[in-house]
């Protein structure tokens, strides 16, 4: 592979085989990627989603400066993505559905040029980084279905491209930054299955751009003794409620 220095795009998504019911019978393509991929220095696009490749990230995909397009999700790949931020002209970097883990670089933050950002469905820990405010050309950043903690950055309030943003099902704290207000374009937010605390701010519930807002509503439990207030948050303008 390492050998393959003029190439500029590798397609192997896909390669499964499926049974007459739509179930996968069989996977093509498995085992860990060389660190021969490293020799690849004019590859823009590299695409090994819906697979069963496995392993960890060689240090070498770093090396990969003229990479745009990563698509990696729905493998079962592990460990750390540390590597991946050093692909400064990334634009599309999907990692989704595999078995990532440990914090978030703050080198992923430093991707100025991503416009697609999903590393939700992982096993991620630790905080979000400050630096992701820096991701200025981002759309969509979906870093939902992890184990991350701590606050979500007022660093967010500089996203000026954002549209969507998940960060569902983590153990996320704190109030909602009011700075979220600030993203004119934010059309989509998914906040639920969280610990935030507080209320929405008005300034995000008054975002002319946004069609929806998913969080756990304020659920009030009254018995006989006693009125229970079970979420420590209200989301008075979401236009999706999950109660828990």
């Amino acid at each position: 592979l390492g050998n393959l220095n003029q190439l500029t795009t590798l397609d192997l998504h896909d390669n499964y085989n499926k049974k007459d019911n739509g179930k996968v019978d069989s996977y093509g393509m498995y085992g860990p990627i060389p660190d021969s991929i490293g020799s690849l220095t004019l590859l823009t696009e590299l695409r090994l989603d819906n697979n069963y490749v496995q392993g960890t990230l060689p240090p070498t995909i770093g090396d990969l400066r003229s990479l745009e397009m990563l698509r990696l999700e729905s493998n079962n790949f592990k460990g750390s993505i540390k590597a991946v931020g050093n692909a400064k002209n990334l634009q599309y970097l999907h990692l989704w559905s595999n078995y990532f883990s440990g914090v978030i670089s703050n080198s992923i933050g430093q991707l100025s040029q991503a416009v697609e950002l999903f590393l939700d469905d992982n096993e991620f820990t630790g905080t979000i980084p400050t630096e992701f405010g820096q991701l200025s050309s981002a759309k969509y950043i979906s870093l939902g279905l992890n184990d991350l903690e701590g606050t979500i950055p007022t660093s967010f309030g500089m996203l000026s491209s954002l549209e969507r943003l998940d960060l569902q099902g983590n153990n996320l704290s704190g109030e909602i930054p009011a700075e979220i207000g600030n993203i004119q374009s934010l059309e989509q937010i998914r906040l639920e299955g969280n610990q935030f605390s507080g209320e929405i701010p008005k300034a995000v519930c008054r975002l002319g751009s946004l069609e929806f807002l998913s969080g756990n509503c304020e659920v009030i439990v009254v018995t006989a003794e006693t009125t229970v207030i079970e979420n420590g948050w209200s989301c008075n303008c979401c236009t999706v409620c999950d109660e828990l």
